[in-house]
């Protein structure tokens, strides 16, 4: 959510900077129509320093454009981070059964049943120690 409102604020801002930049403009067109030097001084300095207010807002445009890229990096970290959960709750209820049977198979089972369970039980524990370490 925060990510998709940061491109609409990223949106809205440039579309904001557009339109001072055609106010701007519009203004000293205005001025330059008069004969009153004053006036078309003053409005040629707005100009300028409109100029150096819009390259600012683009700056910053950018900069909401990278904040957002660094929210998209942390949902995906977070989304690597909850798959690895997942994964290793899965291994360790895996392993929880594999413990249980093994116990179960150890009391009555024939010993060659027991030595396979045996196996499968080490391999689990190997899958969620590999899970613990991701």
């Amino acid at each position: 959510m925060i990510i998709s409102q940061l491109g609409d604020v990223r949106t809205s801002f440039k579309a904001f900077t557009v339109a001072q930049g055609q106010t701007s403009e519009d203004a000293l067109k205005w001025a330059a129509c008069h004969e009153n030097r004053a006036i078309g001084e003053t409005f040629s300095y707005l100009s300028e320093l409109a100029l150096l207010w819009t390259d600012v807002q683009k700056d910053f445009a950018e900069q909401i454009k990278e904040y957002r890229s660094l929210y998209e990096l942390i949902l995906e970290g977070e989304k690597h981070v909850t798959q690895a959960r997942e994964t290793l709750v899965s291994r360790e209820q895996r392993e929880g059964k594999l413990r249980k049977e093994y116990k179960k198979a150890s009391k009555k089972a024939p010993a060659e049943e027991v030595l396979i369970l045996k196996e499968r039980l080490t391999q689990a524990e190997k899958a969620r120690d590999l899970a613990h370490l991701e």
